[in-house]
């Protein structure tokens, strides 16, 4: 495998997720997590592995991150469902993010991508749902990881982050600590394991310590998607998919 790690140019990322957006009807996961019979996630899960290389989808040139999000969610689930890979170049993740922005880089609200890529369709199609994650619940998120093979997520980056090769939690959250005193960014979350968690961004994946995850991540969301279930309707994982359904394919 290659691009396994993240290297980063002198030179600062672009970054471009805006202030997360609340809709009350957004399902939550843990009213499916409580609906439903689960087994307990395991101590480690890696669905990356899978995956040869996340491109930087121009996520140094373009606040594109939440498309790029997109494109890095869809090359997991595929991967792991050992589905072909869809050619995806940067120039479409690229043109998608500006056709949506009304061909402006301003960045986006990742639940209005959320919600096109549902009604409309984003690279590889449309997604059936989604349901928003408590990213402060590690217990959610490791389980969230584990049934639907990654989290697309928003971080607000602190500005001590800034060309750090570990995302970890601060002595203090002042200053250059403070929660966004960077900005918003959007990564996506496929592994995780007793040191922590990793997140796919610009081009590579990022460690990220488990405290720092419940303080400067915002949003996250999980989905229904025929990337992760494929034509016989089972993940990777060995989940049916009317199982996974139950709830979040109502909406």
């Amino acid at each position: 495998m290659s691009n396994r790690k993240l290297h980063l140019a002198s030179a600062l990322p672009m970054l471009g997720k805006l202030p997360a957006r609340k809709d009350v009807r957004t399902l939550k996961l843990a009213r499916y997590l409580d609906r439903t019979a689960l087994p307990t996630p395991p101590a480690s899960v890696s669905w990356s592995h899978a995956v040869d290389k996340f491109p930087m989808d121009g996520n140094d040139r373009y606040g594109d991150c939440g498309f790029a999000g997109v494109h890095h969610q869809i090359q997991t689930l595929r991967s792991n469902d050992k589905q072909p890979p869809l050619k995806i170049s940067e120039q479409d993740v690229v043109k998608a993010y500006l056709k949506f922005t009304g061909n402006k880089d301003v960045g986006v609200v990742l639940l209005d991508v959320l919600k096109a890529w549902k009604t409309k369709g984003i690279f590889s199609g449309k997604i059936a749902a989604f349901a928003s994650v408590n990213m402060q619940d590690l217990n959610e998120v490791r389980t969230a990881i584990y049934l639907f093979g990654s989290i697309y997520a928003g971080v607000e980056l602190p500005a001590a982050w800034q060309g750090a090769n570990r995302w970890s939690m601060p002595s203090n959250l002042r200053g250059s600590n403070a929660p966004g005193s960077w900005g918003g960014h959007c990564v996506t979350l496929p592994d995780y394991d007793a040191t922590g968690f990793k997140a796919v961004t610009w081009g590579g994946l990022m460690p990220l310590d488990a405290a720092a995850l419940r303080t400067y991540f915002s949003e996250g969301y999980v989905m229904i998607s025929p990337d992760w279930l494929g034509s016989d309707n089972i993940a990777p994982n060995g989940f049916k998919g009317d199982v996974l359904q139950q709830d979040l394919g109502l909406l």
